[in-house]
């Protein structure tokens, strides 16, 4: 339900920020939103309480952003708030970034190594990456011990594995080929 109504509401936001061409603008506003609710526990509740009156939740929105967010932001965190859904805006802060990401060509994914990578690695990774697949890479690395050496590269649905780890079972797998 979370995930349904989130979508729902990030994707009439996109629609009106490509519409308006203010994608980029109320990208960085909402991320600015999301961020201080996420910095300001307190400041989220207050923003989605319930037994807070609805014209007191608005005035707090309006002194805390009136003229430092597009008026449509302002209007859509009003909006959240008339629907009862304002407890949603983090998860819908979350679902646009992905469509922002989609309609800009960008992937984002994470790499499994054993040992931490240098930052030229992972440029030159993800430059290779961008040119296989056509879109902008960015990755994040994740240390698993697990694949022994080499790196497992987990791309949206693609995963690409070029693990030791991987190696050895696709070695022990033709091994009971031959034996049977």
């Amino acid at each position: 339900m979370v995930e349904l109504v989130s979508k729902v509401y990030a994707e009439a936001l996109f629609d009106v920020a490509i519409e308006l061409e203010q994608l980029d603008l109320i990208e960085q506003q909402l991320q600015s939103v999301c961020q201080l609710f996420n910095e300001n526990p307190e400041y989220y509740e207050l923003y989605r309480a319930p037994n807070i009156a609805l014209d007191e939740r608005k005035a707090i929105l309006d002194q805390s952003f009136s003229g430092k967010i597009a008026p449509e932001l302002m209007n859509f965190l009003k909006l959240l708030l008339d629907k009862n859904r304002g407890f949603y805006i983090l998860q819908i802060g979350e679902e646009f970034q992905e469509l922002v990401e989609i309609h800009k060509g960008i992937i984002k994914g994470v790499v499994h190594v054993t040992c931490t990578l240098t930052d030229d690695q992972i440029k030159r990774l993800e430059v290779k990456l961008s040119e296989s697949t056509g879109k902008q890479v960015l990755l994040k690395q994740k240390i698993d011990p697990e694949i022994i050496g080499g790196l497992v590269v987990h791309l949206g649905d693609k995963v690409i594995d070029n693990s030791l780890k991987k190696k050895l079972d696709d070695m022990k797998e033709d091994l009971f080929q031959l034996i049977v």
